[in-house]
């Protein structure tokens, strides 16, 4: 009968008597202690509180430890972290009523589960009793949601990545100049589809990082880049073969009447001032010149209003004979200039970017925890052009990113997210 009992007490002690496992995340443990000479308490807190925060290797734990004591002589504590590093010992100090409280930090190196023991000792450290034992859970280090997500991309690109590169060296054409663009959406930048933006950038990164040349085709770094790519053409017609490395601007200054303020700007010189214009006129023709020169703004505009004027000067009277002119001015046009591509690699999203979670029906010996599979997963359609147009490469391309996270780990995220 009394091994039956010890036998009941053990099941009892290592699984609950209702059958469920114990939590393993307690806030704060108390025990009371009932020795020869020595009688006493403790209570014992870990801060962050695990049930709501997730404790990661490396931060730091702080467990809150309050004790009560009858004899004052027990003034040394020992903590063991159950890491296999060394104990630690603390002088304490006891209000009248022979109550302490004191704060111990610590951080772990690796994830999973331990437990913090709490001794108290006299001075001597030979007259040792164990007050308390606290069960911690550090939670292992995984990605987040959107980082598996990202990682599924990444792998989608080098998978590409290597492709285009097998593809290049069997062309014989490493060096080539590659550009990139989507196929049911050209002007992709301005769509604000982020996810679209987002997919170009990660298989760009993979290209350069893996010495690819890729040519920059997004409009507005171009835009910002011509003015750093300047060359003239000079009264010649012939193209200056080395970029300005000054531009020189013209002021413009407006005055809107007394109520409004100065209007300031500027323009490149040598930009709109040199034009040529030639051609067959009429009536009809000079009547659209002068709606269509009011749109034509900017670093390539059309018909400026200084050559409208010289133009005007030449032209007959109000007649449907047509004339040929050619007007220059004095000054040399700028230009900017950008290599083409040798091959355009189009993407096509067959598949978007979403990850799939299962219920927890895992379990993991290791933390004595449930887990959850969390799978990542894209698929796309990559073709390459040569100049001509012709597809020569094309094939569909699948990313998998599959992992295991504990439940608790994922209501965690979802608390701290």
């Amino acid at each position: 009968m009394k091994r039956l009992i010890g036998l009941l007490a053990i099941s009892c002690i290592l699984t609950s008597c209702n059958g469920v496992s114990p939590q393993l995340n307690i806030p704060s443990q108390t025990q009371q202690v009932v020795n020869s000479g020595f009688k006493g308490s403790s209570k014992i807190t870990s801060y962050p509180n695990m049930d709501r925060i997730p404790v990661f290797p490396n931060e730091e734990v702080t467990f809150e430890i309050i004790l009560k004591v009858d004899n004052p002589k027990y003034n040394k504590l020992i903590m063991d972290f159950d890491d296999n590093t060394a104990s630690k010992y603390i002088d304490l100090a006891f209000d009248p009523k022979g109550t302490t409280k004191v704060y111990v930090p610590h951080s772990y190196k690796k994830e999973g589960n331990y437990t913090v023991a709490v001794e108290i000792a006299k001075s001597d450290l030979k007259d040792v009793h164990k007050l308390n034992v606290h069960t911690i859970f550090i939670t292992p280090k995984v990605e987040s949601d959107a980082e598996l997500k990202d990682k599924a991309e990444e792998l989608l690109a080098a998978k590409l990545t290597n492709d285009i590169c097998s593809f290049l060296k069997k062309k014989n054409k490493k060096r080539a100049k590659l550009a990139l663009s989507m196929l049911d959406n050209a002007n992709f930048e301005y769509t604000g589809d982020e996810k679209v933006f987002k997919l170009i950038q990660t298989i760009t990164k993979s290209l350069v990082n893996n010495k690819v040349t890729v040519l920059e085709k997004s409009p507005a770094a171009l835009v910002r880049l011509a003015h750093e790519s300047v060359t003239q053409i000079g009264k010649n017609g012939k193209k200056s073969t080395k970029p300005l490395k000054r531009l020189e601007y013209g002021l413009m200054t407006e005055y809107q009447g007394a109520s409004m303020p100065f209007f300031y700007g500027a323009k490149i010189e040598g930009v709109d001032d040199y034009q040529i214009v030639s051609g067959v006129s009429s009536k009809n023709d000079s009547e659209r010149d002068q709606k269509s020169s009011s749109k034509n703004s900017g670093l390539f505009a059309s018909v400026t209003k200084s050559v409208k004027e010289k133009v005007s000067t030449e032209k007959h009277s109000d007649t449907e004979q047509s004339e040929k002119r050619t007007v220059k001015s004095s000054r040399p046009l700028l230009v900017a200039s950008f290599d083409t591509a040798d091959y355009l690699t189009v993407i096509y999203i067959l598949k978007d970017l979403n990850l799939v979670k299962t219920k927890s029906i895992y379990f993991d010996p290791k933390y004595n925890k449930e887990m959850i599979e969390r799978t990542a997963s894209m698929r796309i359609n990559a073709r390459i052009l040569n100049k001509n147009g012709v597809i020569e490469w094309i094939k569909d391309i699948d990313s998998v990113v599959k992992d295991r996270v504990i439940s608790d780990y994922e209501d965690y995220r979802s608390k701290i997210q």
